[in-house]
């Protein structure tokens, strides 16, 4: 077993943008970095300049704002360090929807099930909403709804990548970190991977489900001149 993290870094209205997935990977390694299978079974491999279709990727992009860009994709094994790739888009990849976006902070939500007491539910905001998509008073639309619902299943699925004779399955995750006294500003707290991996499967969720969830959501750390 191996835990890979996926961070998707983008922009809107020059805000960064980033999205984090962590996988859980198993299977014959074969000839290629794992890392690489695990992004080209996400869809940030370019197939002809654009995402490939019926991955996390391209759907992602389909459903949010054309002023949102996708930057960068980096995957890394968090206990090997030669085991990562990272792809950085140049030209940038957009986003397909037209109309006017809302500000950097809302976000489309997707929430995981929970699988163990020990790890509580994940969550995903997607930044990007439309004034057109977003819907009255930020209920969105049934319509809508089946859009993200698409999101949800690419986040949901085992990725399988086969290389040669060898094959690698990926498994959506859920993850609870190590708190500790951030080094940088005292009296608060941050969050690391365990250092023991042993440790760290313990608290880690994996195969989970997610689901989009029906009403817009905020970001804190995404408002103008923040964080993330």
């Amino acid at each position: 077993m191996s835990l890979y993290e996926v961070v998707v870094r983008g922009s809107l209205f020059s805000q960064r943008v980033i999205n984090r997935f962590n996988y859980v990977g198993a299977g014959d390694i074969g000839t290629s970095l794992p890392s690489f299978g695990l992004l080209v079974k996400m869809g940030f491999l370019l197939d002809a300049g654009v995402f490939p279709a019926g991955t996390l990727a391209a759907n992602w992009a389909g459903n949010v704002s054309s002023s949102f860009e996708f930057l960068a994709v980096q995957a890394k094994n968090i206990y090997d360090p030669t085991d990562f790739y990272e792809v950085l888009y140049a030209p940038v990849i957009l986003g397909d929807e037209t109309g006017d976006a809302m500000p950097p902070y809302v976000a489309y939500g997707f929430t995981s099930n929970q699988v163990t007491l020990a790890v509580r539910k994940g969550h995903k905001r997607l930044a990007g909403v439309t004034e057109g998509d977003g819907g009255a008073d930020g209920i969105i639309g049934s319509g809508f709804m089946v859009n993200l619902a698409s999101i949800a299943t690419e986040m949901s699925r085992v990725l399988i990548y086969t290389d040669d004779d060898a094959a690698l399955s990926f498994s959506p995750a859920v993850v609870s970190k190590e708190k500790y006294l951030s080094h940088t500003a005292p009296d608060r707290y941050s969050y690391r991977y365990y250092a023991d991996e042993a440790v760290q499967a313990t608290h880690t969720a994996s195969p989970v489900v997610f689901s989009a969830i029906n009403v817009l959501r905020s970001q804190v750390s995404r408002q103008y001149g923040s964080g993330e």
